[in-house]
């Protein structure tokens, strides 16, 4: 049920966030310490719109900081990245960033017992350190969960989140107005973590990103296109409105200020693309092969498999809300009397691990951490098969 309830929220968050188009034009500012950040003009609004009230740029910065985290990739990258939900422990990045990696190492600030930011990355990075942080949820490893490398994008579950950790707000662009200013917060490499940059939003515009995977049809990608002055390790940082909402991520820039960000838009599509996934995996540890068949809901069809070969696994996963599957089910079923000449059916009750993925999960899925292991067993003397739970001892 509660996995079910997750799902649903999912889909939630995909719909809270509404489709942009337009277009625009400006300039913008270097990157400085959050210590030397000044107050700039609000504009003014007229009377007939409603008035959404703004937030100064250190009220941005204290509140969003709170969701970006440090990425660390075991091909020695850096980035950035941000949550995007405190519940399912989800955060965004650049596909360019996790470059299907499995998995990579997320860092949250940590404040000083002055309530100040530790921005020094040594302090992260040290040993004696690490394993404070991963307790206290600052330091923990994420599952790259979905990636695309037409947007640009990934979703990454992580594995721990700290009390202080705060999802980012959803927006879009729609509304805004030429030179209207932006915050990036990110992690620009060889400078201090935890950056702040000054922006000027300038358009949106879009780019052909080639064929989809599943058809002929050209994908279109909706880009933002913005001035600031950012650098390698501000991939995959938060772009902010002037309400502190989110409104894109970093994807790249130039020594010209010319900066690239992904839209949410695109977020919300990937969103909307994670599905539950409810997994088991079979392993035959015998020396016959063995056909069996799965039915994974109650009053459904029998699915049947291609044999399982000697020393072979295979991982089987059903997607949707955990309501859909009755008590006992998924149910497994094969000839558990090896050499006669009838089919003897025996049927086995199995459970299954939850875990959300997107449409890449064929690439994704792994044995060991994604599915509830099974395997095959045979006894000689009776010559039965028997289906053992591998993590029952």
């Amino acid at each position: 049920m509660k996995s079910s309830i997750l799902y649903r929220k999912v889909i939630m968050l995909t719909l809270a966030v509404v489709l942009l188009t337009f277009s625009i034009q400006g300039i913008s500012y270097s990157q400085v310490p959050v210590e030397n950040i000044h107050e700039g003009e609000v504009p003014d609004i007229p009377v007939e719109i409603e008035i959404v009230e703004s937030l100064s740029v250190n009220q941005i910065y204290d509140k969003a900081i709170r969701s970006v985290v440090w990425i660390r990739t075991p091909d020695g990258g850096q980035a950035s990245g941000v949550l995007i939900s405190r519940e399912l422990g989800l955060a965004v990045t650049n596909a360019h960033v996790t470059n299907k990696n499995e998995r990579i190492d997320a860092y949250f600030p940590v404040r000083n017992r002055k309530g100040l930011l530790i921005s020094d990355r040594n302090f992260y990075l040290n040993e004696s350190n690490r394993e404070v942080l991963r307790e206290l949820g600052y330091y923990t490893s994420g599952r790259v969960i979905n990636e695309n490398f037409k947007t640009d994008l990934a979703i990454v579950s992580l594995d721990g989140l700290p009390e202080t950790s705060l999802q980012v707000e959803l927006s879009t662009t729609i509304g805004m107005e030429v030179n209207e200013p932006v915050e990036v917060l990110g992690n620009p490499g060889a400078l201090d973590l935890w950056r702040w940059t000054a922006g000027r939003f300038q358009r949106t515009f879009q780019l052909d990103a080639g064929f989809s995977d599943s058809s002929l049809e050209k994908v279109k990608v909706n880009l933002l296109h913005i001035k600031a002055d950012i650098f390698g390790g501000n991939s995959g940082g938060p772009v902010l409105n002037k309400r502190g909402e989110l409104i894109g991520i970093v994807k790249s820039s130039d020594r010209l200020m010319e900066t690239i960000a992904i839209p949410t838009e695109h977020i919300a599509e990937m969103l909307s693309q994670l599905r539950l996934r409810h997994i088991f995996s079979l392993t035959n540890y015998t020396a016959l092969t063995v056909p069996y068949q799965v039915m994974w809901i109650d009053g459904g069809i029998w699915d049947q498999k291609e044999p399982l070969e000697p020393g072979e696994g295979r991982i089987h996963w059903y997607t949707g809300p955990s309501d859909n599957i009755s008590p006992g089910y998924p149910l497994v079923r094969f000839d558990y009397i090896a050499g006669d000449r009838d089919v003897t059916f025996k049927l086995y009750s199995v459970e299954t691990y939850s875990r959300f993925f997107g449409t890449d999960i064929t690439d994704r899925v792994g044995r060991e951490m994604d599915a509830r292991e099974y395997h095959l067993g045979y006894d000689s003397r009776t010559k039965e098969l028997t289906l053992y739970d591998s993590e029952k001892k």
